[in-house]
């Protein structure tokens, strides 16, 4: 329940990570403007894809949603933004346009320091990148910046104004090869994502104070670490 953790988007940028995503934030609270930065995330993707022609359109969209809602939705963690690499550099081969394939640099280069910075803070036994950390920042506006360079590239690259009015750009239609593509590369990710995914089974009661001592048959044991759990998105 946070209106971000740890991922290099916009609450990040403005020193929100680890805020609750109820604290109030210009007239409503970060959970608000999370969902309704969704609706018009989909809305704009939307139109894109509907309206717009080319083989790599479907690749691109599905990268540009997963991305927009990473960058501006609320309870984002570090690495929800790595499909949209990959489908952003198959958009690139489908479309022969190494923009696209920029984009995908630019995501990955970003993911490689959110993430990496996070695993060396964690080795030192801290798990949360703090609010006004110079890092986290500089990489959330870099993050969103290179977000909202792929959404310009989508209207250029489907889009194309003609006397005064906005013209698709035409392309072939969608073959059995690309349907078998998008199925591969489906079940591949469908793969990854949830084998040893987790459960839903949780403790039913939490630690409401800590205060323990370690035993175990035989005498008193040395421990270096407890672990507790609080509750539901405490972890």
């Amino acid at each position: 329940p946070y209106a971000s953790l740890n991922a290099f988007n916009l609450f990040s940028a403005i020193g929100a990570n680890t805020y609750d995503n109820s604290t109030p934030f210009m007239l409503l609270n970060f959970k608000a403007w999370g969902n309704i930065s969704i609706v018009i995330s989909a809305l704009v993707v939307g139109i894109i894809y509907i309206k717009g022609k080319g083989r790599g359109k479907l690749f691109s969209c599905s990268g540009l949603l997963i991305s927009l809602i990473y960058a501006f939705s609320s309870d984002m963690h570090e690495r929800y933004l790595f499909p949209a690499i990959i489908l952003f550099l198959i958009a690139a081969v489908y479309e022969n346009n190494k923009k696209w394939a920029a984009v995908s640099v630019l995501l990955s280069l970003s993911q490689a320091v959110n993430v990496s910075y996070l695993y060396n803070m964690s080795l030192q036994g801290t798990y949360h990148i703090q609010p006004d950390d110079k890092v986290l920042i500089i990489g959330s506006i870099f993050t969103v910046g290179v977000i909202i360079y792929a959404v310009c590239l989508a209207f250029s690259a489907y889009c194309k104004k003609e006397g005064g009015r906005i013209k698709m750009k035409q392309n072939k239609k969608i073959t059995r090869f690309d349907i078998i593509i998008m199925a591969t590369v489906t079940l591949l990710y469908a793969v990854l994502s949830f084998v040893n995914l987790g459960d839903i089974n949780v403790p039913k009661t939490k630690a409401e104070k800590i205060d323990v001592i370690a035993m175990a048959e035989g005498g008193d044991i040395k421990t270096s670490d407890i672990m507790f759990y609080q509750g539901l998105g405490k972890g």
